[in-house]
């Protein structure tokens, strides 16, 4: 009797032990992936912002046609944790975001953080490139 109760006990840290491990990885995967959908949304709010900018007539505010003079503007109640700058065109707006937190793994180069660079006119989205610290990559996400 005290083999098969050695046994059982063996089996069941070693079903604790991989329970454990799973956990932790699904829980990494979906934390970068949270930051993921955070910088893209992000993004895209920056996007409408930018092309309400362009949009306003100049004696308003805006940019009468133009990017030049869009900055981007925060919203502090919602304590976003991104730095970033834009650079207005006249044709075109660059939007350019770091994300402050760390991927759940330290890959690559850039000290693990996620970067957002796009370009949008008119049209839309131009361009959009994220760097994947995970993956070490730029991933293209829209090239037209």
């Amino acid at each position: 009797m005290g083999s098969q109760q050695l046994l059982l006990i063996v089996l069941g840290i070693i079903v604790v032990g991989v329970s454990v491990v799973t956990g932790i990885n699904l829980f990494r995967t979906s934390y970068d992936q949270q930051i993921l959908d955070m910088m893209l949304v992000r993004f895209n709010e920056l996007s409408v912002q930018a092309n309400q900018y362009r949009m306003k007539p100049r004696e308003t505010g805006g940019g009468g046609g133009s990017y030049v003079g869009f900055t981007i503007t925060e919203n502090n109640d919602l304590n976003y944790t991104y730095s970033g700058s834009t650079r207005g065109y006249t044709t075109y707006a660059m939007i350019y975001l770091i994300s402050q937190a760390n991927a759940s793994t330290e890959g690559g180069s850039f000290a693990g953080k996620y970067y957002t660079y796009g370009i949008i006119d008119e049209d839309g989205v131009r361009s959009l490139y994220l760097w994947n610290p995970v993956e070490a990559e730029w991933t293209t996400l829209v090239h037209r």
